[in-house]
């Protein structure tokens, strides 16, 4: 079972994300809306796995956020989450370490098989 963080400033989707690891078999163990609070969240609950939004409310930046969460814990795994595909970011994301990029719309599809890569079985 992973101890999840869910940074996502959509609602909707949030609630989704965390009803679906729930039925895995996971804890999500705080929900945030901003890069910020993501950092701030890993600081002091130290997950396994942080979802994080690219592109939060405010222009926050997700790409920011996972760099310094990398920078303070790089054993914290972050799986990028988007509405566009993955060559919009290519240039950006070559450049900072991350473990998984899903888009949006097919995130139901992929959350299982992205958290059994990193060795975090469903169940």
């Amino acid at each position: 079972m992973a101890r999840i963080i869910i940074a996502e400033d959509e609602s909707l989707i949030s609630e989704m994300l965390q009803l679906q690891l729930e039925l895995f078999g996971h804890n999500v163990i705080d929900k945030v809306r901003t890069g910020k609070e993501a950092v701030k969240a890993c600081e002091l609950y130290t997950p396994d796995v942080v979802f994080m939004d690219i592109s939060m409310e405010k222009s926050d930046d997700g790409i920011y956020a996972c760099a310094e969460i990398k920078k303070n814990n790089p054993d914290i795994r972050v799986i990028f989450l988007t509405a566009y595909p993955k060559c919009v970011y290519a240039d950006i994301l070559v450049n900072i370490p991350h473990d998984g990029y899903i888009e949006k719309p097919s995130i139901a599809v992929h959350i299982g098989n992205v958290l059994a890569n990193l060795g975090y079985h469903t169940g």
